[in-house]
């Protein structure tokens, strides 16, 4: 990439060699220290990149070795300042071109978040907006290492990080703490509670005295297994029964249920699209929006947006955005699902959620439903029977 900038800086020749001896040519030039680039085979010869200098030093060399030289293009910027050097307009906005993107490569465009879970970007990107990091922030002045250690003191859940600027983009890589768990120590004296309400299916104890049996109903917050043993006194002295404090141990299982309620309209829209559409385009540059085009005269229709934000390289994300708005027009149709239609629908809805909100560890044991029909849509209540553990530690005061 840069060896291509350079050339085309300085300025380069395509030319056609042809001949006997365009392989004698091409390697008298390079012993010589002439710097040939792009060779690449023609029907006549070859064809190759050399530049303004070396090109006058090759004349010789094709006169040795009987070959022709065929100008096919002049390169880079010296020829199209000498094409331009009579249009002095176009020459000093191209002069300002270049100007203006070196400039602007000289700035934060973007920044990135990567490896953050639990922290919140936007309060990471609050952070660097005060230690000056943020969008429109001259390179030079960014300080990596002290916002790196800044970072670290404030974001307890931080464990490393590292803040990398390649080009106009920052990137800020980090990796998260294991979240910390609240474990109760074996020495320390606890019950088993319930963690929600539940039917007792099994216990199985490993110490503590159990306080629930197969088939007994037990809300949350309920003890299970208590940490608060009876020790009968066998002395013949002494014959009250002592009791100890231990670390409960068990695995409880329960038939839990939950209950999800909703309805389902028996109408409803579908949309029907058109085929015809329509772009708008919009440039935000320096976050500020310019429309080129409005008036929608769509009733009815869906909105898609691309943005594309524009850059020299993948490393030089520039401060300006191209919004290209799609509209699709569709016409509303008006349709009536049948009570079995909305029996399958309800079904859906059920397993998605079941999917989407219980935890992997849960067995669903029953879904059962209650249809209600009314005139306008069907209610739904459905019961759903799970199997699962409901044993949770709490340290005895």
């Amino acid at each position: 990439m840069l060896l291509r900038i350079y050339n085309f800086f300085k300025g380069y020749i395509k030319i056609e060699v042809s001949g006997f001896s365009v392989e004698r040519f091409v390697n008298l030039a390079t012993y010589n220290g002439i710097y040939l680039w792009d060779i690449k085979r023609s029907n006549n010869g070859a064809i190759i990149k050399v530049s303004i200098k070396g090109f006058k030093l090759l004349k010789k060399y094709a006169k040795k070795t009987g070959c022709k030289i065929k100008i096919l293009n002049k390169c880079g910027l010296p020829f199209k300042i000498y094409r331009y050097k009579k249009r002095k307009i176009f020459a000093g906005g191209l002069i300002f071109f270049v100007i203006s993107l070196y400039l602007l490569s000289s700035f934060i465009w973007l920044i990135k978040i990567d490896g953050n879970e639990r922290i919140n970007s936007e309060d990471l990107l609050r952070f660097c907006e005060k230690q000056n990091l943020k969008i429109g922030t001259f390179k030079p002045t960014i300080n990596s290492k002290l916002l790196e250690k800044q970072l670290l003191n404030n974001f307890s859940d931080i464990s490393w990080i590292n803040i990398k600027i390649t080009g106009t983009r920052a990137i800020i890589q980090l990796k998260e703490t294991i979240p910390k768990q609240k474990i109760i120590d074996r020495n320390t004296p606890c019950n088993i509670v319930a963690s929600k309400d539940g039917l007792i299916l099994n216990v199985t104890t490993s110490s503590g005295t159990p306080m629930v049996k197969q088939k007994d109903v037990v809300k949350k917050g309920d003890i299970l297994v208590s940490g608060e043993v009876t020790i009968e006194n066998n002395n013949l002295e002494s014959s009250e029964p002592t009791t100890e404090y231990v670390h409960a141990k068990a695995q409880v299982d329960a038939k839990t249920y939950y209950q999800i309620n909703f309805e389902i309209p028996y109408k409803y829209t579908q949309k029907k699209y058109t085929g015809k559409t329509k772009k708008i385009y919009e440039i935000e540059c320096f976050n500020k929006k310019l429309k080129f085009f409005s008036g929608i005269k769509y009733a009815n229709y869906d909105k898609i947006t691309q943005v594309k934000q524009l850059n020299i390289t993948n490393d030089y994300p520039l401060p300006i955005k191209i919004f290209i708005n799609n509209y699709k027009e569709f016409v509303p149709i008006e349709k009536k699902r049948s009570i079995e239609q909305a029996k399958d629908l309800a079904d859906k809805i059920v397993t998605a959620r079941i999917i989407r909100e219980f935890d992997l560890d849960t067995d669903i044991y029953d879904k059962q439903y209650k249809f209600t029909n009314t005139t306008d849509s069907l209610k739904v209540e459905t019961l759903i029977s799970t199997v699962e553990r409901i044993d949770k530690q709490v340290e005895l005061e």
